[in-house]
């Protein structure tokens, strides 16, 4: 072989592993993707969803859907759905409206303390935003537009 052909076929080699070697690394490949396709991870998703499907009560307990006192995730799209608010969803369910709007303003106020930490967002805005939340969350569980 003369050392052009040498030189394709070393460049040739290279190309394909590379191409290869990316195809292998993707996140869409990768254990993790496959045992949590949505991206959660932690000790609050240790197994995999068709594990969890198929053994429900192993399934890690969904804090949001346990304060609202609905079974899934289901149930609460299709009430959604046909109009009704996160209040009418937890008076159904023989719940307290109240925990719920709690605990949605204690995870919205933990994601703008993050956001400002992180700087995505101004002290200013930071303020502000913090100020208006109790009331749009309240609003937005009863079905009031903000």
């Amino acid at each position: 072989m003369n050392k052009n052909g040498y030189r394709i076929w070393i460049i040739s080699t290279m190309a394909l592993t590379l191409t290869i070697g990316g195809a292998l690394w993707k996140e869409q490949t990768g254990a993790r993707a496959a045992l949590n396709p949505d991206g959660k991870t932690g000790l609050l998703y240790p197994f995999p969803p068709a594990f969890t499907t198929e053994f429900p009560a192993l399934a890690p307990a969904d804090p949001f859907l346990q304060t609202l006192g609905a079974a899934d995730d289901n149930e609460v799209y299709e009430a959604l759905f046909d109009g009704k608010s996160l209040a009418d969803i937890a008076e159904a369910n023989q719940a307290d409206v109240q925990a719920v709007i709690d605990l949605q303003t204690s995870e919205m106020n933990k994601l703008l303390s993050k956001r400002l930490e992180e700087g995505s967002l101004t002290p200013e805005d930071y303020q502000s935003q913090k100020a208006e939340l109790s009331d749009m969350i309240t609003a937005s569980a009863y079905g009031k537009n903000i």
